[in-house]
């Protein structure tokens, strides 16, 4: 009877057209925006792969983009590796001629080169183009963030490599389906010392991979540039996001035409013309000026407020006394069991495709990782490029609760899931949910407790 009484109310609300939550959904238009950006080093004994990242087009709404944002660390090891200028390079003893170059990816098999027009280190932002326009992704709007927006919901959209692993075996890899949305609050916005950067702090997660993306509100504007994480010994972390304001200054200098708006705002296009310091001819930019929405007005929005208030009162009143009732029989199941605290063990797990979902649990002795049959716990295919007979081995330790992981003179080196290159002999310590590869990004491992 109270579950039955306890249904009809719930329908009354619906009927009634009380919301049961308030968060909007995600527009998912801003999929249509971002691309992977990659970045490598194309050699003539074959392409090197520094990393991955991703971005976002900006343009004049309803045309074509050609420019595209992201974060300056997703494209430095181009600029360390020559900034696109034919380099030579030294690896294992031999020297190799090669150029580094910006890759924009709309899927897996679809991408074509970019270029760096300018960036900040300090901002920690880039502006890149492509040689011509593409139809393949979209232009976003852009929103300037404030303290308003403090508690509202927000988005980091882009590319995590953690997404990518083999027990998802998803049939596309970075197309416009497989850009992941994670939600999150916006926390708070403030400065950092010494660089004056405006940043945003989520509570979305943003990884590896998601670096660049865009940080968008519920009517799909950006307010922000996905740049790193912060976590400590206990498992809390924090997320941030660079204001998408510090691009701005970039986007005036070059010319760049861009759409801007504020939140519950329609954008109207306005064209103005500004002179380049530097030629004797008008450049083009557009920025979107806003207008109001009229909304219609009537007399009823006075005592919808009203009744809602009265229903809603009514209805609180009734499920309490309800609640009441069933009190003591909760008590009394409370009581009745007491849960056990599940005992969790250190693990480590091959997201490689060879692997199938490895998955070796840590106990007394380090596991060693590698090509080699009789030492590795965990044994590579022999000819898998970037690993070692005996790559590394990862060791577990319960007084730090840490995993201690430790490159064992491989050839092609071991390195954090950031790209960080470790140090041959030299322990690292790695917290639960955390990974790293062996040479190349496609032999990575995760370590957890399970």
């Amino acid at each position: 009877m109270k579950k039955k009484l306890l249904t009809w109310l719930m329908a009354i609300v619906l009927i009634m057209g009380i919301p049961m939550t308030v968060s909007a959904a995600f527009n998912t238009e801003t999929r249509e925006s971002v691309a992977v950006v990659y970045t490598c080093l194309d050699m003539d004994g074959g392409e090197y792969g520094f990393s991955w990242g991703t971005g976002f087009f900006i343009g004049k709404q309803g045309e074509d983009p050609k420019y595209l944002i992201t974060n300056y660390h997703v494209i430095s090891d181009f600029e360390s590796y020559g900034a696109g200028e034919v380099i030579d390079v030294d690896i294992n003893g031999s020297t190799m001629r090669g150029r580094s170059k910006v890759r924009v990816y709309y899927d897996s098999k679809d991408y074509e080169e970019a270029y760096v027009v300018d960036f900040n280190e300090s901002k920690d932002i880039a502006l890149l183009k492509l040689s011509g326009t593409t139809d393949k992704r979209k232009p976003v709007v852009l929103c300037s963030p404030d303290d308003s927006m403090v508690g509202t919901d927000v988005y980091a959209v882009g590319y995590p490599s953690l997404s990518e692993n083999v027990f998802a075996g998803s049939t596309t890899h970075w197309g416009l389906s497989d850009a992941s949305v994670t939600k999150g609050i916006f926390s708070r916005i403030f400065t950092t010392q010494g660089t004056g950067r405006v940043n945003i702090q989520v509570d979305c997660d943003i990884k590896h991979g998601n670096s660049g993306g865009p940080l968008v509100n519920d009517e799909g504007m950006v307010i922000g540039i996905n740049t790193w994480g912060v976590s400590n010994e206990g498992g809390e972390s924090v997320n941030y996001a660079v204001s998408i304001d510090e691009i701005i200054p970039l986007l005036n200098q070059y010319n760049v035409s861009y759409a801007k708006s504020n939140p519950g705002t329609e954008i109207v296009k306005q064209e103005e013309e500004v002179k380049d310091d530097t030629e004797e001819s008008v450049n083009e930019v557009v920025v979107e000026t806003v207008g109001k929405k009229e909304e219609p007005k009537s007399n009823m929005g006075m005592w919808i407020p009203i009744a809602v208030a009265a229903i809603v009162g009514v209805i609180i009143i009734v499920v309490i006394v309800i609640m009441r009732g069933g009190k003591k029989d909760e008590e009394q199941k409370a009581q009745e069991y007491v849960p056990q605290p599940s005992v969790k063990h250190p693990v480590i797990r091959s997201l490689s495709a060879q692997h199938r979902g490895m998955r070796v649990e840590i106990n007394n002795q380090p596991i060693l990782i590698g090509r080699s049959k009789s030492d590795c716990s965990i044994v590579f295919a022999e000819n898998t490029p970037g690993v070692s007979g005996r790559h590394c081995s990862v060791a577990w330790d319960a007084a730090s609760s840490n995993f201690v992981l430790t490159d064992l003179g491989s050839t092609y080196g071991t390195y954090l899931q950031g790209g960080q290159k470790l140090n041959p002999g030299v322990p690292y310590n790695l917290k639960a949910g955390e990974s790293f590869y062996l040479g190349e990004i496609n032999n990575m491992l995760s370590v957890n407790l399970e």
